[in-house]
């Protein structure tokens, strides 16, 4: 199978290099940007939005949330050519490793953030206590997953 130029080379590879940078806690939303991701799939940098500032927004002060996120991303906003970078959102939350009307709910914000950067936007992969799914690939897996601790906030750990 030939990738499209917006298709990660690896789903699993780019999960737990974002595991191994970034401390993940329960409904945090990662915001990975990856350079060439059907090639060398470099990660660049991840941005944490925290539950607090997304959780409870409508989907347009979501969208408009989304859109300030991708547009504070490391990018030239004028870059000329076909985009060569994603923008992968990370969910980590408890459940079945399933894509549901919560997830959706991330997308739709994506879907209307209108942030014109030179960017493939609105992939989605959701971590749970199951294992993890990439909505673009439809790969999963049982590796990282979320443990949560008993009495305390929940975190992501790669085992």
């Amino acid at each position: 199978m030939e990738l499209e130029r917006y298709d990660l080379r690896d789903p699993g590879r780019l999960l737990a290099d974002v595991v191994r940078t970034e401390h993940l806690k329960e409904e945090d939303l990662l915001l990975a940007l990856v350079e060439d991701p059907s090639t060398t799939q470099r990660l660049v940098t991840v941005r944490r939005v925290a539950r607090r500032r997304w959780v409870e927004l409508d989907r347009a002060d979501l969208s408009e949330l989304f859109r300030e996120e991708a547009e504070a991303l490391p990018l030239e906003q004028f870059a000329r050519g076909v985009p060569r970078h994603l923008l992968m959102t990370v969910r980590v939350r408890r459940g079945l490793a399933v894509i549901d009307g919560g997830d959706a709910a991330v997308l739709s914000g994506w879907r209307y953030a209108n942030h014109f950067m030179p960017m493939f936007s609105s992939d989605l992969m959701v971590v749970t206590e199951h294992g993890w799914t990439d909505l673009g690939t439809g790969f999963g897996g049982r590796f990282p997953r979320f443990e949560p601790p008993v009495g305390r906030r929940a975190t992501l750990r790669a085992v």
